[in-house]
């Protein structure tokens, strides 16, 4: 702890009220501290907070991303199929257009 020497005494100023009001105004200064440190664990929390919930933002995004695209595979293959259904009743006509003109 720093030490304080006072050498003059022309004001009536004692020693016991400098020392209070140090005292004072060193407590001040703690609990000032003390709330500074509060506030930037108060902002490192929120700071996590946040980052968390983009992390989980960007999940989401990603699922649904991935949830479109699944959809998107899904509209393809059904387009598939109904191309291959009909490619098949097409060839199954010209089957049986062969078989009927074979048979004349």
């Amino acid at each position: 702890m720093d030490t304080v020497e006072v050498t003059n005494k022309a004001n009536s100023f004692s020693i016991e009220t400098f020392t209070a009001r140090f005292m004072a105004l060193k407590i001040c200064a703690e609990n000032d501290w003390e709330a500074m440190q509060e506030k930037i664990e108060q902002s490192a929390e929120i700071d996590d907070a946040l980052a968390e919930l983009q992390n989980g933002l960007n999940h989401l995004l990603r699922h649904k991303n991935l949830e479109e695209r699944a959809e998107s595979l899904r509209k393809m293959r059904d387009s598939r199929e109904q191309l291959l259904r009909m490619e098949y009743e097409e060839l199954l006509n010209r089957v049986a257009i062969l078989k009927s003109d074979l048979g004349n």
